[in-house]
């Protein structure tokens, strides 16, 4: 957009020195084409405006998370055994069973591609992100 701007300026500068020639129709034609240009950035920069409203209201919240997990067990409950396999390996990532601990690694992004047709393979060969939040931070 700036430089659709500064292109502009430098144009106009020169628009008084062709007064009359076939110049001046020239210039008039970039700025013109500079015009649709400014039109069409203005209506992308619109565009990713809405997009990222969207995202953001579709956006999950701790609210949400916990209500969820609190009615996980009647859902698992539900689950043929090699449904309730897969749907542990689709969150899990690592458990670690230690003598007074357990150390239980979730998927990050576990969702994203659980519902895509064939992503299923490509869970084994990812190295999943580790969730951008700390015990701590949840109250």
């Amino acid at each position: 957009m700036d430089q659709v701007n500064a292109d502009a300026g430098k144009l106009l500068t020169q628009w008084a020195a062709l007064d009359g020639s076939d110049a001046q129709a020239f210039l008039r034609e970039q700025l013109d084409g500079m015009a649709q240009r400014r039109l069409e950035l203005e209506a992308s920069i619109v565009a990713v405006g809405e997009a990222l409203r969207q995202v953001e209201d579709r956006g999950v919240t701790v609210a949400v998370v916990r209500e969820a997990l609190a009615q996980l067990h009647q859902v698992y409950a539900h689950l043929k055994p090699f449904e309730q396999r897969e749907l542990l390996r689709l969150v899990v990532h690592r458990v670690e069973v230690r003598d007074t601990e357990l150390v239980l690694e979730v998927k990050g992004n576990a969702c994203s591609g659980a519902g895509q047709a064939g992503s299923t393979p490509l869970f084994r060969s990812q190295r999943f992100e580790t969730p951008d939040w700390l015990p701590e931070q949840v109250a």
